[in-house]
């Protein structure tokens, strides 16, 4: 760093470049003017003889504007010099940059070396006085294992003897005590206490054994999980709902829940007759719940309702007219299955003006053919799942028969509903 000061001191801050020379200057106003004469002259020469004053006159002026270039002409001429910046100048002082970084960086590394130096020493001391204290401790050790190794054996040597000794000198030996226990002991209650819990455990695995093999459903819970819909409403019988107080109130539910629904509602709105299908595998249960239903929409909803009762495949039914109930808004008529095959898909045009509402009570299952030509042209449908009747795989069967006709499926509701569990227990099932 210090030859490099002394080298920048030593170099001059300006260094020669180039220099021009000329002897011609800059802005000639003399040729430029002994141009302009000579061309004056020539016109003048055309127009009048070399002898008119005026051309003489021009001549004279011509010789003195050229004696003038001569004399211009020997004089010297002039030069242009130009100088830079010395780059010497910026290299030394850029590397005098660099050392001094280096040297500071070198500084810093120097002193973090002396702490690291100086730790190791402190570590080292550290570790040796371990190690004197570690080479103590196995010798106190050892010393203290061979001390116990030798009264261990001592020890058995004296209990060898001393055994010897009392059978020498014994001429009796006690086997057993003279008197009985005062309290006896009384083992009923321990037996049990362990057939109870025996009972309890046989009890609950036989429950999970049973609920793992059971084909029906049980609760609306159940149903709700296999087949993923929701539950509208829950009965206790779909037989003579609308005799009983409670049945109305739940059948009233199921029909306030189903006049909510934005599509049933357009349609209405629209004055467009609206298809509820009513299916399930159980034919009691889905055609009272469906009777019960149009008598509900009929009564109180105060609709046009139409009640159509396909009767199940396989049982003798055959189509009725159109006959009148004892409720001024609901008719009811009765169909087999084979007569709405190719009359389903105009069904709707043909009841357009005869109810608001229809309400068609079609059980069977997944393979008949009537259900899905309904769940096709129907605006919504209700599948009805008895409990302890209805099987879980032939209701997912029909689920998804419904579903891959195009129809959709609003929810179920759950029949033959009861408490299974008593008290609190209800609440935790």
């Amino acid at each position: 760093m210090a030859s490099a000061n002394k080298q920048l001191l030593s170099q001059p801050q300006r260094v020669f470049e180039s220099r021009d020379l000329t002897n011609q200057p800059t802005n000639d106003d003399t040729r430029n003017t002994l141009l302009k004469l000579q061309l004056e002259r020539a016109h003048m020469v055309q127009q009048y003889a070399p002898t008119w004053p005026a051309v003489k006159e021009l001549d004279r002026k011509i010789n003195a504007v050229e004696a003038n270039i001569r004399h211009e002409a020997s004089r010297p001429g002039s030069y242009v010099q130009r100088e830079v910046r010395n780059p010497a100048v910026d290299f030394l002082r850029n590397r005098i940059v660099s050392l001094d970084v280096e040297s500071r960086a070198l500084a810093s590394q120097l002193a973090e070396l002396d702490r690291q130096y100086n730790d190791a020493q402190v570590r080292e001391a550290e570790l040796r006085d371990a190690d004197h204290k570690i080479h103590d401790l196995e010798r106190q050790r050892d010393v203290q294992e061979n001390v116990q190794r030798q009264i261990s054996l001592r020890a058995a040597s004296v209990r060898v003897a001393d055994t010897v000794t009392a059978a020498h000198n014994a001429n009796v030996s006690v086997v057993q005590a003279p008197t009985a226990p005062y309290t006896g002991s009384f083992m009923g209650y321990s037996y049990l206490v362990g057939m109870i819990v025996a009972g309890l455990t046989a009890g609950i695995a036989g429950t999970l054994v049973a609920s793992r093999l059971r084909r029906v459903f049980v609760v609306s819970r159940e149903v709700e999980r296999a087949l993923l819909l929701p539950v509208l409403g829950e009965f206790a019988t779909a037989d003579k709902l609308v005799a009983s107080p409670a049945g109305r109130v739940e059948i009233a539910n199921l029909a306030a829940i189903l006049m909510d629904d934005p599509a049933i509602t357009r349609k209405l709105a629209l004055g467009q007759p609206t298809l509820l299908q009513v299916t399930g595998l159980e034919q009691t249960a889905t055609t009272g719940l469906a009777e019960a239903l149009a008598s509900e929409l009929a009564e109180h909803q105060g609709l046009r309702t139409l009640f159509i009762d396909v009767t199940a495949p396989g049982t003798t039914g055959a189509t009725t007219g159109l006959t009148p109930s004892t409720l001024p808004n609901l008719w009811t008529v009765t169909v087999s299955p084979l007569s709405l095959q190719g009359r389903s898909r105009d069904l709707p045009a043909n009841l357009s003006k005869a109810a608001d509402i229809v309400v068609i009570a079609c059980p069977g299952s997944s393979r008949d053919n009537a259900v899905r030509r309904l769940a096709r042209i129907a605006d919504a449908s209700i599948m009805v799942v008895v409990a302890e009747k209805t099987q879980s795989e032939p209701a997912r069967d029909l689920r998804d028969a419904v579903l891959a006709a195009g129809g959709r499926i609003a929810g179920f509701a759950f029949t033959g509903r009861y408490a299974v569990f008593p008290g609190l227990m209800q609440r935790w099932t």
